[in-house]
């Protein structure tokens, strides 16, 4: 299956919302699996990411790319100049489409949870979280 890059992040922070569920087996494991194969591409995108802000970022003395705590997380100081080329080149790669084994699962599957106290009564959320693994 095609997806962007940007779109990584919103498909995995869903799967992740509903992996504690309890929907049909077929179901959990399509979540399971495509939850690990986006986390796997997530943290390939999270490293690229710091690496284009250590290439922007603002540097010290010393040549290395100058950080400040902020809220408890580390965040790297730009110039205006350079956040603008950093922001650029960033949403040029969330922009690229990768090819991604994404393991799918009938949405018919999802039926068996219509009066069945077995499982969870799925959400208008959880469909969505789940729209792009279904046939």
């Amino acid at each position: 299956m095609n997806m962007k890059l940007g779109e990584i992040r919103g498909n995995l922070q869903g799967l992740l919302n509903i992996a504690g569920k309890r929907f049909p087996a077929k179901v959990c494991y399509a979540i399971s699996k495509n939850a690990k194969k986006l986390e796997k591409e997530y943290k390939e995108l999270e490293e690229q990411r710091l690496k284009i802000c250590e290439s922007y970022a603002d540097k010290d003395e010393d040549g290395k790319a100058m950080t400040q705590e902020k809220d408890g997380n580390k965040i790297y100081v730009f110039s205006d100049g350079n956040k603008k080329l950093y922001n650029k080149e960033y949403e040029e790669l969330l922009e690229e489409t990768i090819d991604i084994d994404i393991h799918t699962v009938d949405a018919s599957e999802m039926d068996k949870c219509d009066g069945n106290e077995r499982f969870d009564i799925p959400t208008g959320a959880d469909y969505m979280a789940m729209e792009f693994m279904f046939k």
